[in-house]
């Protein structure tokens, strides 16, 4: 990009900033797709991406991803395809790995221990024969997808008797589906809409509220009766698949006190509310979960934050455009809430995928300009980071020139 494009960006900047972020269509133009980059969200998913060393000698992810490669566990994935066609898979594939090599009882053989992934999967490969609770396989199961750039966190349900009857999960977040999914870390399962795919626990929770998710004990093992738009994948049948070959319920009756972390990172600091030596900060979606933590000698996880708030759930890895037209061009203003972002990738109509040349001018905000040759044109741009993943596109279609067109290129002349 030429001095003149830069100069010109620098003129419409603050004039570009003040565009809702928002689908907008104009007689010449219309965004057909967009992002959605949080803008300053109460609880943000700092913790749930690579761990650079923050603390000298203290990063785990060069580790869990040689573990990952050593132990061959994404060994049935074809890590050649394009992030979005291998993203599922290696989901699956983690899970598929926690749930066939450690072994689940509800008690943990060596107490005490602390949640790190690296941490608990050098004790497995130690004590082949130890037992692990639910939160511990969660906790490597985060380990092991952060490592590779899947933002994941830990979710768990309970009953609302006291004790309460608990079960804490996984969910990983999809940039092919945009939103979380939920997985049973300890005996290989999720659960899939029938036309929309995996779910999370937020969508799930809804769903359970008009159809109630249930299940049959049969000869000790729980399985899921049939439901009009759910499938319990990969077999209504939840059972571990190692010994002691322990069954659970699918989460039958803890959708509606749920709890999630804010945080997953072994460095962080957490406030007295979390449990003692846990690398998450725990939002609580209601008072009774809430009065729960504390019987649990948890403390005070207060404020409360339900599923559906958007300052506690809210897309990630995210590329969120805003477009003004000018003269002969579109100025396109990009900002994204990826992490470890690397850079800006674009394509006009079927071409193929190419680094943007854009410029930033701070705050969180870049631009583009866009002067098509041709209406009508469709301009794709995504985000990439470090570890291959990239955003879902911003589509912008250039439908009639109206005056924009004529000499110039793609903004990189």
């Amino acid at each position: 990009m030429k001095a003149p494009h830069r100069t010109r960006v620098a003129l419409i900047a603050a004039v570009v900033s003040s565009i809702p972020l928002t689908v907008r269509a104009d007689p010449s133009f219309q965004i057909i797709q967009n992002g959605s980059a949080h803008g300053i969200p109460r609880y943000p998913y700092v913790g749930h991406k690579y761990n650079y060393e923050r603390v000298p000698g203290d990063n785990d992810m060069p580790w869990l991803r040689q573990f990952a490669i050593d132990h061959g566990i994404f060994d049935k994935v074809d890590m050649t395809l394009d992030w979005k066609d291998r993203e599922f898979d290696m989901m699956k594939a983690i899970v598929w790995y926690t749930s066939h090599h450690l072994s689940w009882t509800g008690e943990n053989s060596i107490p005490n221990i602390n949640h790190r992934a690296k941490t608990l999967l050098q004790a497995n490969e130690q004590f082949p024969d130890m037992h692990w609770i639910c939160e511990d396989i969660a906790f490597t199961a985060v380990g092991l997808a952060q490592a590779f750039g899947i933002p994941a966190r830990v979710v768990g349900g309970r009953s609302a008797d006291f004790p309460p009857n608990a079960d804490n999960l996984v969910e990983m977040y999809s940039t092919r589906y945009n939103r979380w999914i939920l997985f049973f870390q300890k005996c290989y399962g999720w659960i899939e809409h029938k036309t929309l795919g995996p779910m999370g626990l937020r969508e799930l929770q809804t769903y359970n509220s008009v159809e109630p998710i249930q299940v049959n004990l049969v000869h000790g093992v729980w399985i899921a009766q049939p439901h009009s738009v759910l499938d319990f994948l990969p077999s209504p049948l939840q059972i571990a698949p190692i010994a002691p070959y322990y069954s659970e319920t699918w989460m039958m009756g803890l959708y509606g006190l749920l709890a999630y972390t804010a945080r997953t990172d072994p460095n962080g600091n957490y406030p007295e509310c979390c449990p003692v030596g846990s690398p998450s900060q725990y939002l609580v979606t209601d008072d009774l979960i809430n009065q729960q933590n504390d019987w649990l000698g948890w403390g005070c996880c207060q404020p409360i934050v339900p599923m559906n708030d958007p300052d506690g759930n809210y897309p990630l890895n995210n590329v969120e455009g805003a477009v003004l037209p000018s003269a002969r061009e579109l100025v396109i203003r990009l900002r994204h809430n990826m992490f470890e972002f690397v850079r800006f990738e674009s394509k006009i109509d079927n071409e193929a995928w190419r680094p943007m040349p854009v410029l930033g001018i701070g705050g969180g905000l870049w631009f583009y300009i866009w002067q098509p040759r041709v209406a009508p044109a469709t301009l794709s741009i995504r985000g990439v980071t470090i570890a291959g993943v990239h955003s879902p596109d911003v589509v912008i279609r250039v439908t009639s020139l109206n005056g924009h067109g004529g000499g110039g290129g793609n903004g990189d002349e």
